[in-house]
């Protein structure tokens, strides 16, 4: 049996201010069994947390693996502070052919508590 993702929602009201997807990788070991597709935060509310709440909302303490574009210097710095590191894999989008770099966290840092509402 193939298990689902799974996507966590941050509402502010009713609008949709973050998404966070993981689900099975689908990677042979050593990488992990868990896949981060997704983290997105609206330009609203990044720097004040969110990114990370929905990261502990999405994973809970599993390691993970993720592509990141290799340009994206702010997403790379927000996964890096948060325990991600590149494992040397490289490859282009399947869909937009942009350079893309694998990140692993191998041991989760603390977590940060729950999302709250708001």
């Amino acid at each position: 049996m193939r298990h689902a993702d799974t996507s966590i929602l941050a509402f502010v009201g009713e609008v949709v201010v973050g998404l966070a997807t993981a689900g099975p990788s689908g990677s042979a070991p050593p990488l992990p069994p868990t896949e981060l597709r997704s983290l997105y935060v609206a330009r609203s509310h990044q720097g004040k947390g969110l990114g990370s709440q929905l990261l502990d909302a999405a994973l809970a303490d599993k390691p993970a693996s993720l592509w990141v574009f290799e340009g994206n210097a702010a997403a790379r710095s927000f996964y890096e502070g948060q325990g991600w590191r590149p494992n040397g894999e490289r490859r282009a989008d399947p869909a937009v052919r942009i350079p893309e770099l694998r990140l692993i966290r191998h041991v989760p840092r603390a977590s940060s508590g729950c999302l709250g509402t708001g």
